[in-house]
């Protein structure tokens, strides 16, 4: 039976309240704002319908690369970042007015998910292959590879947040609030590779061949 750690639950729970809310704004109107005439650049039907086969491509190329959980772990990684993204957007929009490039920033949000998690992904599967103990168990794993990825994910997040400062202090408010889907996709990224998704890819427990 599939067990979900007590922490990754939580968060899940508060990531899922935070997109019902988000939702809720969003179809009366009081969410994802946009400067002047940007709002014609907003096609939801035709964004989630990217951010689904965003998910499909994710599960794939997990699923080819790794295994069955890599590729879903992969795939539920990115649909929570991209709605939690979405969400975090449609709320602080009412304070930082959308761009046209809203659509295209927030899928390119997806790149911060890779960025974090494929590398997690790739240290826990080699651990939990090559740890034989009995006892060693894949939550385990998944924790030993957070400790180990620790400094690539510090230098990314650095890299990242510098990166998008530099953006930032380059214009005013209007160039806040273009750049708001890449500062949510990269705080829904940390948030995930941080709390939910080594212990969603710990939960899989069923086998499935590995590649190398």
């Amino acid at each position: 039976m599939m067990r979900i750690h007590k922490s990754a639950f939580q968060a899940i729970i508060v990531s899922a309240l935070v997109i019902l809310v988000a939702l809720v704004m969003t179809l009366l109107n009081l969410g994802m704002k946009y400067h002047l005439v940007a709002q014609a650049t907003a096609d939801y039907p035709s964004l989630f319908l990217a951010i689904l086969l965003m998910v499909a491509i994710s599960f794939l190329f997990g699923w080819m690369r790794y295994n069955l959980a890599g590729g879903l772990t992969l795939a539920i990684a990115v649909l929570h970042d991209q709605l939690l993204s979405f969400a975090l957007c449609a709320i602080v929009s009412l304070a930082l007015k959308l761009s046209v490039y809203t659509p295209a920033f927030l899928l390119a949000g997806t790149a911060f998910t890779y960025c974090f998690t494929v590398p997690w992904l790739r240290t826990a599967r080699k651990l939990a292959r090559t740890n034989i103990a009995r006892d060693y168990t894949r939550q385990m794993a998944a924790q030993q590879a957070l400790t180990q990825v620790k400094p690539l994910f510090l230098l990314t997040l650095t890299a990242a947040v510098l990166t998008l400062l530099v953006f930032l202090v380059s214009g005013n408010l209007i160039m806040a609030g273009t750049l708001l889907p890449l500062v949510t996709g990269l705080g829904a990224s940390v948030l995930s590779v941080r709390l939910i998704t080594p212990y969603v890819w710990a939960a899989f427990t069923f086998r499935s061949k590995t590649r190398r």
